[in-house]
């Protein structure tokens, strides 16, 4: 990607009634998105001063996502946001789970020398 591709453009701050959040988007000046990041609630200085920046996991699912699968043609740009950020709440769910886990195993599994 140029430096060009890279440059933010444009910033929207966007408010979901639908899904409690807000989600930050970046553009760039072909007008595709290069940056994403959301909070779940309404606190909306909160988001504004911790969640402004672009969350480079969510961006690489979303453009994984807007590339590779043909359902991204039929939903319109809202839709492919919600679905990513869902998406990603789930995976990160899940990793914090197997972390809990793996922690609670290597106590189980921990005994110290004396």
């Amino acid at each position: 990607m140029s430096s060009k591709e890279n440059e933010i453009v444009k910033v929207v701050h966007k408010w979901s009634e639908k899904t409690d959040r807000w989600i930050y988007i970046a553009y760039n000046d072909s007008n595709n998105i290069i940056g994403l990041n959301f909070m779940q609630g309404n606190e909306y200085d909160l988001f504004k001063k911790d969640f402004c920046i672009n969350d480079r996991r969510l961006n690489s699912l979303y453009k994984h996502i807007v590339y590779n699968y043909r359902f991204a043609d039929d939903c319109s740009s809202e839709e492919i946001l919600d679905k990513v950020i869902w998406t990603y709440l789930v995976v990160k769910l899940d990793e914090q789970e197997q972390l809990k886990d793996n922690l609670s195993t290597i106590k189980v599994n921990y005994s110290p020398a004396n």
